[in-house]
């Protein structure tokens, strides 16, 4: 399987109500593409050292 990137998006159930854990960026890169104050999953792109996406996902989570 060929991909790009993986990520993690963790949740939670109670009371009937849903509960995401999200990350805030924190960076500007630049004026046209600004990631500040913006909420994300934790992942990212695809590794060398990776294997499949599990690999990606995991090592992503981990450094986040």
């Amino acid at each position: 399987m060929d991909y790009k990137g993986a990520g993690v998006l963790i949740y939670k159930i109670s009371n009937e109500k849903v509960y995401f854990l999200l990350g805030k960026e924190n960076m500007i890169l630049s004026n046209k593409c600004n990631k500040g104050n913006k909420f994300c999953d934790f992942g990212g792109k695809k590794d060398l050292i990776d294997n499949n996406y599990i690999d990606t996902a995991s090592r992503e989570f981990y450094e986040e």
